[in-house]
């Protein structure tokens, strides 16, 4: 499209927009397909009617398309991702929040992860060992950010957003986990997430020996023995010196696992078809 082509092109853009919620089914589904057609191209439009539109029926109307646009296109990255060999957990993480946030975008996260990373590597001595590095990081999640494990309401699925962990304060074990890989990884920290019996937990090496962190108890530190008493007490065996640190995939699958639980028992919103793609993405691409 030629810069003389604009106009004409954000004029029918335009267009079509204000009538996604017009009062003849044949026109809005007219106007829905063009939209879908237009993809990404369409989202900034359907944003901005989202936000500002005086009708609440065309409001809700263009909320709704752009988080089903803004999801395939996410859906869209992440498999860019995989081909290329990238890590996953932020494309993953963004593809959720759109669901509980479909006016999401992606920039949000970054900025503010970027912005708490700044500020946790200002508090980091030059050198300072990994576990004091740990330990401030578990401080700044818990102690500035505030986040905690919501143990009153364990399996509200907004739990299970980051988006929604950051806003609320409140997560299970897995995504409270996710903000400390995504700082850690800003900060260029070997920390990683380590799936087991009903729990997940964090570790590192230190002197050649892992450490723990339960970060749905406020970044408590566990000793091998502790993470191998509290499997054999879900009646698991397991040596946590020698166990896989789980992938991206692995994380993001057990992520929309537990959304899968959940929501078959309740799912007032209709968000565990989106669950299920974004699922069964993940999983295609590890067997392949």
């Amino acid at each position: 499209m030629s810069p003389s082509d604009a106009p004409d092109h954000l004029a029918q853009l335009s267009a079509l927009v204000s009538l996604i919620d017009d009062e003849s089914p044949r026109v809005r589904a007219t106007c829905h397909e063009a939209l879908v057609r237009l993809g990404p191209l369409a989202l900034p439009a359907l944003r901005e009617a989202a936000r500002t539109a005086g009708a609440p029926s065309r409001r809700a109307a263009a909320r709704a398309l752009a988080g089903e646009l803004a999801f395939d296109a996410a859906l869209q990255e992440l498999r860019l991702a995989q081909r290329r060999g990238e890590p996953l957990l932020e494309h993953g993480i963004c593809a959720l929040a759109l669901l509980v946030d479909p006016l999401f975008e992606r920039a949000q996260l970054e900025e503010a992860l970027d912005l708490h990373a700044a500020m946790l590597r200002a508090r980091l001595s030059p050198g300072a060992p990994l576990a004091r590095c740990v330990q401030l990081l578990a401080r700044y999640v818990h102690g500035d950010l505030g986040i905690r494990g919501n143990q009153e309401q364990y399996y509200d699925p907004r739990n299970s957003f980051v988006n929604e962990v950051l806003r609320r304060k409140l997560g299970i074990p897995i995504s409270i986990a996710a903000i400390y890989l995504l700082l850690a990884r800003r900060l260029g920290l070997p920390l990683e997430g380590f799936g087991v019996p009903a729990h997940f937990l964090l570790g590192y090496l230190a002197d050649e020996r892992r450490c723990f962190v339960d970060a749905f108890h406020a970044g408590q530190a566990l000793s091998p023995r502790q993470v191998e008493d509290a499997a054999r007490g879900q009646g698991f065996e397991l040596d946590a010196q020698t166990i896989a640190p789980a992938t991206d995939t692995d994380i993001l699958v057990r992520m929309t696992n537990n959304l899968r639980r959940i929501f078959e028992q309740e799912d007032p919103r209709g968000w565990k078809p989106s669950v299920e793609r974004l699922r069964e993405l993940l999983l295609h691409a590890e067997a392949s």
